[in-house]
C-alpha cells in the first residue's frame, strides 16, 4: 500500500508529512523524558503499521517514528532501539521488493553504497548503545529526531 502511494503522492507533500512526524515524535520523547509510563500495546501495534507504511512510501522517518514510538508507548529505550534495529531489515526487505515488482527502476550503485555503510556502521551503534546511559540516551534520540524533522521540513520548502 505504501509503495503504491509513493508513487502517487507529490513529492513536496510527502516531505512536509515525513518532517511533521518525526519532529512530533521528536518533540513527545523530549516532552516525556522523565515519565515512565505502562507499556501500551494498542500504541506499538499502531507504531508498527504506521511505520511499515512510512517505509513503503518514502523509506524515510521509518527509524524516528517506530524508536520515538517505542519510547513514548512505554518501552525500554535500549530495547526499543534494538528491535527498531531487526525490524528495519525485514521492512527494508519487504518494501525494496514492493518496489521493485511495482517500478522496477532501481539504483544499484545507492544501493551498494547504502548497505555497505550500514554494515560497517553497525557494531559502532551497538557499542554506543551498549555505553550511554537510558537518560542520555533518551534525551539524544529525542533532540536527534527533532532536529531531523525539522530539517526535513525546512529541506522541503528551502532546497
Amino acid at each position: 500500500m505504501g509503495v503504491f502511494c509513493a508513487i502517487n503522492i507529490p513529492k513536496l507533500a510527502l516531505e512536509i508529512y515525513i518532517g511533521v512526524m518525526v519532529l512530533t515524535i521528536g518533540i513527545l520523547i523530549l516532552v516525556r523524558r522523565h515519565r515512565e509510563g505502562a507499556l501500551s500495546w494498542k500504541k506499538l501495534i499502531g507504531i508498527g503499521l504506521l511505520g511499515s507504511f512510512n517505509k513503503g512510501i518514502s523509506g524515510g522517518g521509518y527509524i524516528p517514528l517506530v524508536t520515538g514510538g517505542q519510547i513514548i508507548s512505554g518501552r525500554e529505550i535500549k530495547s526499543s532501539v534494538g528491535s527498531t534495529t531487526v525490524a528495519v531489515t525485514f521492512t527494508c526487505a519487504v518494501s525494496f521488493l514492493g518496489y521493485v515488482l511495482i517500478k522496477g527502476d532501481i539504483y544499484w550503485a545507492l544501493v551498494a553504497a547504502a548497505s555497505i555503510g550500514s554494515v560497517v556502521a553497525a557494531p559502532f551503534a551497538a557499542m554506543m548503545v551498549k555505553r550511554i546511559g537510558a537518560k542520555r540516551l533518551k534525551l539524544a534520540i529525542g533532540i536527534a529526531t527533532s532536529l531531523l524533522g525539522a530539517l526535513t521540513i525546512a529541506k522541503a520548502f528551502f532546497l
